[in-house]
């Protein structure tokens, strides 16, 4: 059993190994404590939990790209993921691209709209501004 956090952004940037993905529309962050029961006959009316010390990330992120700009590869080696919300509060870590919608041309424009999904390996960083 884990407890989740979830952070979201409407703006602010997301950037994986260098490449920025501009005009971000959304992202999502989810941060999981994997959780031990340890329920006993002594416990009588609710259940009873021991944090197991470890957690896991992942989320997603959209937006929109450039006419030319490089998209993400999914599957590809873990590079550094950077999220930053409208206040510059900042969470960051190493992440692999898990996931990757369909791409849908706007009629009129070099617009792209793409959206991702990864997993987080190793520690995650956050920054108060």
């Amino acid at each position: 059993m884990a407890s989740t956090a979830t952070f979201s952004g409407a703006s602010g940037n997301v950037s994986l190994g260098g490449i920025s993905v501009a005009s971000i529309t959304g992202w999502t962050l989810n941060v999981k404590g994997d959780v031990r029961e340890v329920t006993d006959s002594n416990s009588t009316t609710t259940s009873e939990f021991i944090p197991e010390g470890h957690y896991s990330w992942d989320g997603t992120f959209e937006g929109w790209l450039a006419d030319g700009t490089a998209t993400l590869t999914v599957g590809a080696a873990a590079a550094a993921l950077v999220l930053t919300m409208a206040s510059g509060h900042t969470f960051g870590g190493s992440a692999i691209i898990t996931g990757k919608s369909a791409v849908t041309q706007v009629k009129g424009t070099d617009a792209i709209k793409v959206s991702y999904t990864y997993q987080g390996t190793g520690a995650l960083t956050e920054t108060n501004s």
